[in-house]
């Protein structure tokens, strides 16, 4: 071989490194001037050079896709706060307070104070339980029934023995 003859290839590919040959379409990055074979920028969208601007040019859309159930399930727990003497102060349970019950006490509570008062606690805890109802997913709705019931007759009796009482 002397000096006049070219080698039977144009250049490197940056991407797979195998020689671009002559007549292979071969395309040039605009930003840094390195060869690839036209497949390979179009498989690697675009540049394979680090730092280069047309790293990822072609590829459309975000790299990735985090879902609210990724993040979610991503989100550490709060972490331990430690006490001044070196021990570890652990998180307090979460309580679930069952409200439904809480509604049942609260109606046995204010059918007695109905009694002098003309039904009028039954009547604002009757409002709560409803109001309570509407805004809860899934409430025990066999308990809510026993605070509405409770609630309803306690008015009633409420308020015909506040009558006679305070009519006497």
């Amino acid at each position: 071989m002397g000096k006049t003859d070219s080698p039977p290839y144009v250049d490197t590919c940056s991407i797979c490194l195998c020689p671009i040959e002559r007549g292979m379409k071969l395309h040039r990055c605009s930003a840094c001037s390195l060869a690839f074979h036209a497949d390979c920028w179009k498989e690697n969208y675009g540049c394979a050079t680090y730092g280069c601007a047309n790293v990822n040019s072609l590829r459309q859309g975000p790299d990735i896709s985090i879902t609210n159930e990724a993040v979610r399930r991503s989100n550490p727990e709060p972490p331990l706060r430690t006490r001044s003497n070196g021990g570890v102060q652990h998180r307090p349970p979460e309580i679930d307070l069952p409200w439904e019950y809480v509604l049942l006490g609260g109606s046995a509570f204010v059918a007695i104070l109905s009694v002098v008062m003309f039904g009028l606690p039954a009547i604002l805890l009757g409002v709560l339980a409803w109001y309570y109802t509407s805004v809860t997913p899934r409430p025990k709705l066999g308990v809510l029934i026993a605070v509405f019931a409770i609630c309803g007759a306690a008015f009633l009796t409420g308020l015909v023995l506040s009558c006679l009482l305070w009519m006497s």
